[in-house]
């Protein structure tokens, strides 16, 4: 076998190695960023629904409150 032979069959499996390494390392971080993104929307969920509790308290204050003193809302107020 001759030294060109033997030097393109040595380049050709380092090339294939190294591609099946890429590959691989490459579906692993894809893994690892699909589920970061499940994590995030699971966060935003959580954040969301806690705003929105908050707001339905406010709401309820807000009706509470206006009981007692109810809010009048003046059109020809220029403020």
């Amino acid at each position: 076998m001759s030294t060109a032979s033997k030097t393109c069959i040595l380049g050709a499996s380092a090339f294939s190695i190294f591609m099946v390494y890429f590959v691989h390392s490459n579906q692993i971080a894809e893994k690892q960023r699909m589920s970061a993104g499940v994590e995030k929307d699971q966060e935003r969920k959580q954040i969301k629904q806690s705003r929105f509790d908050d707001l339905n308290k406010q709401r309820a204050l807000y009706d509470f409150y206006e009981k007692d003193q109810p809010i009048t809302k003046n059109s020809n107020d220029s403020s």
